[in-house]
């Protein structure tokens, strides 16, 4: 009985101590992409027939894995609060996330890439269409441009396919 006991409890040990090494690995590469975004950015939003100033707050949790984010802007007047968390599925080898704000009742969830250059994400999710209330496909890329420079363009697909753009963000990392 000892001996069956001892050998599970090898195997567990070696199987958590894959396990841990390999998201140590990849959490390693998706927080130094996630790291970047910490801090305190002031954004300008372009949706809509008139530009709009929002302030972005960005801090990191789970040593480095998860990125947090809290925005606040006016949309029309109206104000705008949103909450976002994006962090790595090391098992599925993607970026995820989660978008909540003060527009919709509905959860945002997206998964993406980065690209070789470790400076720019490609994300899909699906959110309501306010004007019809169906599931639209969203397509954003964020990109950054340095360090204290980054742009966030979120788009939907168009009557004919092909992609539109319904906003774009270019944020200032705040000194």
């Amino acid at each position: 009985m000892k001996r069956i006991t001892l050998v599970a409890c090898l195997a567990l040990m070696t199987a958590l101590t894959a396990v841990a090494s390999a998201n140590s690995h990849m959490d390693a590469t998706a927080a130094a992409f996630l790291k970047q975004g910490a801090g305190t950015w002031d954004a300008t939003v372009y949706m809509g027939p008139e530009p709009s100033k929002g302030t972005e707050t960005v801090r990191i949790i789970g040593d480095g894995m998860w990125l947090v984010t809290d925005f606040e802007s006016t949309f029309g007047g109206a104000p705008f609060t949103g909450h976002g968390i994006t962090g790595f599925d090391a098992q599925k080898k993607v970026y995820v996330g989660v978008w909540v704000d003060s527009m919709s009742p509905t959860a945002m969830h997206m998964q993406g890439t980065l690209d070789a250059a470790g400076k720019k994400m490609t994300s899909t999710g699906e959110a309501p269409d306010p004007a019809t209330g169906k599931m639209v496909k969203h397509m954003m890329t964020e990109t950054y441009i340095d360090a204290d420079s980054r742009e966030f363009v979120m788009s939907v697909a168009g009557p004919d396919g092909k992609a539109m753009e319904t906003m774009k963000i270019v944020y200032k990392r705040r000194k």
